[in-house]
């Protein structure tokens, strides 16, 4: 996926003399604005489920309102998450990565539940949307060998905080629950998102760090 121009070698190009932002330091700084970021996303998707799930299944069906959702979590995510992302001019690109690799993950997360409209669906979903998440990250960074790794923190920020969430709405009900969901949920995911995107960024950070972009 080079055409995005994410790969250390397009970002070194394009970007002499841009230093690192705090959040683009440091593991821990990444993953944080991850999770406030993405929480905020999904807290507007989950609120609009909270205030009006019922009127959109109506309007759209199930699988029209997981869609409509799932193109309100792109567009708000992929901008509330690209200062993560090193360099000048990457916001468009960013979003465009964002984009297909949340479309990929919500396509399978969807076709899971349909199927099976239980946990082992969410689990499959979860799994599966999350590699795939991963294995676009990785290939438009230019840092394939991170599969791996980047899946298994996505997969891991993702299920604890679906789950976790899915369990306080469980007890709250209501408004709060579906809010509560959404507020854990986002924040486990996010940082997911925030460790990956910091993990598949390490060949540009090493450059911008030993000086050679200055």
């Amino acid at each position: 996926m080079r055409f995005l121009g994410l790969t250390p070698e397009a970002v070194a190009a394009r970007s002499p003399g841009v230093p690192l932002r705090r959040i683009q330091r440091t593991a821990g700084g990444s993953t944080a604005f991850g999770a406030l970021q993405f929480g905020i996303a999904s807290l507007v998707v989950f609120g609009t489920w909270a205030a009006g799930g019922s009127r959109l299944y109506a309007a759209i069906g199930e699988t029209g309102a997981f869609v409509a959702w799932a193109v309100t979590f792109i567009l708000l995510a992929g901008v509330l998450l690209a200062p993560l992302v090193i360099g000048s001019g990457n916001r468009g690109r960013f979003l465009a990565c964002f984009a297909l690799a949340f479309a990929a993950y919500s396509a399978v997360w969807i076709a899971s539940w349909i199927a099976m409209p239980n946990r082992s669906g969410e689990i499959t979903g979860a799994m599966g949307g999350t590699a795939l998440f991963a294995l676009v990250l990785c290939h438009a960074f230019g840092a394939p060998r991170l599969w791996t790794d980047t899946a298994l923190y996505l997969f891991i920020g993702n299920a604890a905080g679906y789950f976790l969430g899915d369990y306080v709405h469980g007890l709250l009900r209501g408004t709060s629950g579906k809010l509560a969901w959404g507020l854990l949920y986002g924040a486990g995911f996010g940082a997911g998102i925030g460790a990956s995107l910091f993990a598949v960024q390490s060949g540009i950070r090493s450059r911008i760090q030993a000086g050679e972009l200055r």
